[in-house]
C-alpha cells in the first residue's frame, strides 16, 4: 500500500480494509505491463 498506485481500500470499520477484486486485478495487470516494458 505504500505504492501510491495501489488501489485505495474500502474501510467499513476502522480496523477492516477491503479491496475490490476488479481493482486489484487491474492493478496487477498494469504492474505486469510495466514490468514487461522495463519500467519496474
Amino acid at each position: 500500500m505504500k505504492n501510491k498506485d495501489f488501489p485505495k481500500p474500502i474501510t467499513p470499520t476502522s480496523k477492516t480494509r477491503l479491496w475490490k477484486c476488479s481493482e486489484i486485478n487491474d492493478w496487477l495487470m498494469e504492474m505486469e505491463i510495466r514490468r514487461d516494458d522495463g519500467d519496474l
